[in-house]
């Protein structure tokens, strides 16, 4: 019976997450010509939610459940000790930081969690915390924790060639990265490109802390979304800024109350979440349409 109800929660949980995402922008107000005129113009229908969110629900002692597109997919029970996890690609697979004590950031073992709530450890007496989280490879062969690159078949590891790489992301076509090298930089990888090193010592906020915490970055490497430190990539709530990479400069996003999270999809532009919902960004920064927020949970995009 247990099993039963947990798989009608998530159920539930999904078809409301699809009624959000499907949900449209209000049209804007009718520009047809008066009466008079002797052409007709009908209002252009509103443009779709540029990708899909995944809702992932992480507590004690409940299904592991990650909710996308209307349907919902379980790892098992999270356990006490299980921290910061982060989905795969193909949302087949958790990878998670498992610790006996969650008040110490070490040691801990990396996991692996299939959608049967298999696990598999890759590796422990790993470090875990203030930016040091798994971040999956886009091909799903491997997950990088600090600097290391764990290949999930065969359990072997060689470096990521990275440094320690904190707050590391991929972009949403996964060729570019990018991750933290310092409390003053951050270095960025582009699809196809050399990597640069951006100077973010002069960005508003840096007379306390720079907002070095990397959150998202775009498929050209051209703009990076940043947050403040110890605020690890599986449960970061807060942005700071949007920051142009190639001239250091932060990306002006309009009046915002309470900046989550931003995404850059395939395209150009951005997704902004904030206490509002949802506002999708074109390449010019100025929004397009506004979108329910699709509910409580760790968020992440795909296009």
């Amino acid at each position: 019976m247990h099993r039963i109800a947990r798989a009608l929660v998530a159920a539930a949980f999904a078809t409301g997450l699809a009624a959000c995402q499907a949900q449209q922008p209000t049209p804007a107000p009718s520009t047809a010509p008066s009466a008079g005129s002797s052409s007709t113009t009908k209002d252009k229908a509103p443009p779709p939610f540029p990708g899909k969110l995944s809702v992932l629900t992480f507590e004690t002692g409940k299904p592991m459940s990650l909710a996308r597109g209307g349907k919902a997919v379980t790892f098992g029970l999270r356990y006490p000790e299980d921290m910061l996890a982060r989905p795969s690609f193909d949302e087949q697979h958790l990878a998670l930081i498992s610790t006996p004590d969650a008040s110490k950031v070490e040691p801990g073992s990396l996991v692996v969690v299939d959608v049967d709530g298999g696990r598999h450890v890759l590796a422990d007496n790993v470090p875990w915390g203030g930016g040091v989280a798994p971040t999956w490879t886009p091909d799903g062969t491997a997950v990088i924790h600090d600097g290391v690159r764990y290949e999930v078949s065969g359990k072997s590891h060689a470096s990521a060639g990275l440094g320690h790489a904190n707050y590391l992301v991929y972009s949403v076509n996964g060729g570019a990265l990018a991750h933290t090298r310092s409390g003053t930089s951050i270095e960025v990888r582009p699809t196809g490109g050399a990597a640069r090193s951006v100077d973010i010592s002069a960005l508003p906020g840096c007379d306390i802390a720079c907002p070095s915490a990397v959150q998202a970055v775009s498929d050209s490497g051209d703009f990076v979304a940043l947050g403040r430190g110890d605020t690890d990539p599986g449960r970061t709530t807060s942005t700071t800024l949007v920051v142009d990479t190639r001239t250091g400069r932060p990306v002006d996003l309009g009046t915002r109350n309470g900046l989550q999270h931003v995404w850059f999809p395939t395209g150009g532009g951005a997704i902004v979440a904030d206490a509002e919902g949802l506002h999708v960004l074109d390449a010019t920064w100025h929004e397009t349409g506004t979108f329910p927020a699709p509910g409580a949970g760790q968020l992440f995009y795909a296009a």
